[in-house]
């Protein structure tokens, strides 16, 4: 792959690395991509965090949107950072998710059964 996952550039290829093979929708080899960044303990949080996002995408093509949703709720949750960029991607991608076919709410918004229904405590 591209080295170090515990550099930015290499944390960074294994990401690129990842896009680029959901773009051409080799989805095992994008989720065992990206899974080996997960695993590997990288300490480049700014690049797990896109890594959770790209894994998010994955999941999305392969019709598992419920765990995408979860990926991207408790990144927002959890991450750290400030940065806009993972903020934004985050942001973008649960809008997405919330507006097709949501299970719980037939693609309509109901204030009251989405967020209760994520939040965890």
């Amino acid at each position: 792959m591209g080295g170090d996952i515990n550099t930015a550039v290499g944390a960074q290829s294994v990401v690129e690395l990842a896009r680029l093979q959901l773009q051409q929708g080799k989805l095992d080899a994008a989720t065992s991509t990206i899974n080996g960044l997960i695993d590997g303990g990288t300490n480049q949080s700014y690049w797990l965090a896109h890594a959770y996002i790209t894994l998010a995408d994955i999941l999305t093509r392969q019709g598992k949107k419920g765990e995408a949703r979860e990926y991207l709720e408790s990144l927002k949750e959890n991450y750290p950072g400030t940065e806009a960029d993972v903020k934004n991607a985050i942001a973008s991608r649960l809008s997405q998710l919330g507006s097709k076919n949501s299970p719980s709410t037939s693609g309509k918004k109901d204030k009251n059964s989405g967020n209760a229904k994520n939040s965890k405590k």
